[in-house]
């Protein structure tokens, strides 16, 4: 992860300037190939996320690197903990000494695309979890107009081949916009750019076993324009009887868009599921796609 310089209260590591230093972090390629195995006794983590620093007069920008695992091997993969994927953009406020509330600008925040290629011998992990969120630091100078924004990532994961097995399976890819204002120092909600995820199940005999539940949120906070694609897709295709994707607890899928502009429509995304000649099955299925009027969230 990296973190940018702080500059505000008594944390003055940016050169007293009052100004928080962006971060910006770089890419992670993980390949393991041929017949290659891999055995990770506990967790197993690759992080590109991004916190710009906290300044007394404006926040840094944080922007997340882009992160490729490719498991593409007839070696097994064992994982003894949880395979931890994170290129998300964290806010600037967020654990900071003396507390998290706004400064004078707020800042942007950008999460990274992350991609999850397995075709293995077979996988066992005790969960996937990947996050590629982003969530916006907030201003509180009215006199300054200022839009702090976030985008998340988008999440792809397919499975190519092998019996993959996980504990459990999180997708997570939110957009939090944060306080801001127009140039008649009018408080407005920050834009938003809604993350997606997409999982797809395919090739013969591919086949993805969650023992517990699978959530996925790409919901949003703030101002959101409707999208253009499927904001979550599963998709389980060719995969023959023995294939398919089974969670064996809760498949949760979360697109909801709260705490929209005052002006306009706000609008939730959608969500495909798709099966064509394989399984797809769940012992719960619950899907929220909800959308909020301005100023209005979900709990």
């Amino acid at each position: 992860q990296t973190q940018g310089a702080d500059d505000f209260f008594t944390v003055l590591n940016n050169g007293g300037t009052g100004i928080g230093a962006d971060a910006v972090s770089g890419a992670i390629n993980l390949t393991i190939g041929g017949g290659t195995s891999l055995d990770v006794g506990g967790n197993l983590i690759l992080n590109s996320a991004a916190q710009g620093g906290k300044g007394e007069l404006q926040n840094g920008l944080g922007t997340a690197g882009v992160i490729v695992v490719d498991f593409s091997t007839t070696g097994t993969i064992d994982i003894g903990g949880l395979m931890l994927i994170s290129a998300e953009a964290i806010s600037a406020q967020t654990g900071k000494l003396a507390g998290n509330g706004p400064r004078g600008i707020g800042s942007d925040s950008t999460g990274g695309n992350i991609t999850v290629n397995l075709n293995t011998g077979g996988l066992n992990a005790g969960g996937l979890l990947v996050n590629a969120s982003a969530e916006a630091s907030g201003g509180d100078n009215a006199a300054i107009a200022q839009s702090n924004d976030a985008v998340a990532g988008a999440i792809t994961v397919n499975i190519l081949g092998g019996f993959n097995q996980f504990g459990q399976v999180d997708l997570i890819g939110r957009a939090d916009g944060a306080a801001s204002f127009d140039a008649s120092g009018a408080a407005v909600v920050g834009q938003v750019t809604r993350g997606s995820a997409s999982l797809t199940v395919t090739n013969l005999d591919a086949a993805l076993a969650v023992t517990g539940d699978a959530f996925i949120d790409v919901s949003t906070d703030g101002a959101v324009t409707a999208p253009t694609a499927n904001s979550v897709s599963i998709t389980v295709d060719n995969v023959g009887p023995l294939g398919g994707m089974f969670v064996g607890g809760s498949l949760r899928i979360d697109t909801t868009a709260g705490g929209g502009a005052s002006t306009g429509v706000t609008t939730a995304g959608s969500v495909l599921l798709q099966a064509a000649d394989g399984e797809l099955s769940a012992g719960f299925l619950d899907i929220s796609a909800r959308a909020s009027e301005s100023g209005s969230n979900f709990s």
